[in-house]
């Protein structure tokens, strides 16, 4: 495996709404961490289990 994509979350810090395709739904999601170390305990077990194939 040359890449992993995680699509979001990115720990921006931002609160995002976008509209989606061709009916211009609303579509949002909150890329907010309580800390720096909140993220990496939610990213963790998925790096993980990738990493390991699983």
């Amino acid at each position: 495996m040359d890449l992993v994509y995680i699509d979001p979350p990115f720990n921006s810090n931002r609160n995002y709404e976008v509209f989606w395709g061709e009916a211009k739904e609303m579509r949002a999601f909150d890329d907010r961490h309580e800390s720096t170390k909140a993220y990496i305990d939610y990213m963790r077990p998925r790096c993980v289990e990738r990493l390991l194939g699983a």
